[in-house]
């Protein structure tokens, strides 16, 4: 009903507070998949709904995936703009993946762009993992409270990042840019929200959303489809498919055109007609290859009495 919020980046800038709010939210939603041991790995604009009314939701969970304290991750999964530098060093990863895209989804919801961009996958996964991150002059200004947020969950060393460890989302709520915020009230949806998005239009674009299923650069990990296990040719079935590997032809629709070797050529017959083909019938297909053989016009009146049926002379040679 709301749209995406990419939809609603992608066409105009919003104030800090509403900025706050959404992040604020999804902060919220995030919790509690990681209290249920769940992590989306997928935390992006076009993953994040908002309702009529303006509060948010995330959405699209084909790559979440349950986690466990003393198994970590290691599927390079999500898109690659959003993921976080650990994903990359390959010694495995947990939640805190989780709180390093929302970094960037509230970096490019401030400066209207992701804080690395890069056409070359390979490339992209070098500034992630290396490139310092640039914070562009605004107007109006971004404030200190906000880039101090910005830079706590873009933070590549997982101690020390915003949100995550024992007390990170205390550390979220307590944080300069959110301290104003009443979470009990937040989280029971009390607070209205700060943008409401239109009820007189419909809130998406329908050539970007086919755009994006087209042209997007795979961003999903794929998952390996469970194939049934092959029969050997030696096992249960052996037999049966060796006769289909020896006797089964390749149909050729054409083989039936160029046959020339026909028993009786009018009626298209390679053999005598089976004993159950009525003796009427037989004799009305000789008469016509009588007919045929002496060039002269069958006797339309004959084949009548012999079958019983009038073929309104469309029996023709």
């Amino acid at each position: 009903m709301g749209g995406d919020l990419r939809f609603h980046l992608l066409r105009k800038t919003f104030t800090e507070d509403a900025i706050r709010y959404w992040i604020a939210e999804l902060a919220c939603a995030i919790r509690y998949l990681h209290s249920k041991g769940v992590v989306h790995r997928d935390i992006k604009p076009d993953n994040i709904l908002l309702d009529d009314q303006g509060h948010v939701h995330i959405t699209d969970f084909n790559i979440a995936t349950h986690i466990k304290p003393d198994k970590p991750l290691t599927s390079h999964s999500g898109t690659c703009a959003y993921m976080a530098p650990e994903m990359f060093r390959n010694n495995g990863y947990g939640v805190t993946v989780d709180w390093w895209s929302l970094g960037v989804v509230l970096y490019e919801c401030i400066y209207g762009r992701r804080p690395f961009e890069c056409d070359n996958q390979e490339e992209l996964k070098k500034l992630i993992l290396k490139a310092p991150i640039k914070y562009p002059d605004m107007d109006p200004p971004v404030s200190p409270a906000c880039v101090s947020a910005v830079q706590g969950f873009l933070e590549r060393d997982i101690s020390r990042r915003l949100g995550c460890g024992p007390n990170g989302f205390a550390l979220i709520q307590t944080h300069p840019f959110f301290r104003n915020i009443d979470w009990p009230a937040l989280e029971n949806k009390r607070i209205n929200p700060v943008f409401k998005p239109s009820s007189d239009r419909i809130n998406f674009d329908a050539t970007y959303d086919l755009e994006e299923l087209l042209l997007e650069e795979q961003p999903l990990e794929a998952r390996a489809r469970r194939r049934k296990p092959k029969r050997r040719k030696d096992g249960e079935g052996a037999e049966n498919y060796q006769l289909i590997e020896e006797k089964f032809k390749t149909f050729d629709y054409t083989i039936f055109e160029k046959y020339e070797g026909w028993v009786n050529p009018v009626t298209k017959c390679v053999a005598d007609p089976p004993g159950w083909v009525k003796p009427a019938a037989v004799e009305v297909a000789n008469q016509i290859e009588r007919g045929s053989q002496d060039g002269v016009r069958s006797n339309s009146s004959d084949i009548n009495n012999l079958t019983g049926i009038s073929l309104d002379n469309r029996i023709k040679t």
